[in-house]
């Protein structure tokens, strides 16, 4: 979000692509074990991509914060 304008977006356009971004990443799991992805692999994933930090975060963005 802070370098939002260095890709020629708006704060709002930004955040919405943020969000699209968190709704893939709140799935990914699903998605990796449809793609045949063993349980033991996605566990070992999630330990860098759903660890508290992250999923924090995830969790927290506020679009209304950036609507104009």
């Amino acid at each position: 979000m802070s370098e939002c304008e260095a890709f020629g977006l708006s704060n709002e356009e930004a955040a919405k692509a943020v969000m699209r971004i968190i709704e893939g990443a709140n799935s990914w799991q699903d998605h990796f074990a449809q793609l045949g992805v063993c349980y033991e692999g996605i566990e070992s994933l999630a330990l860098r991509t759903d660890d508290d930090f992250l999923k924090s975060q995830r969790d927290s963005f506020d679009t209304s914060t950036y609507q104009v």
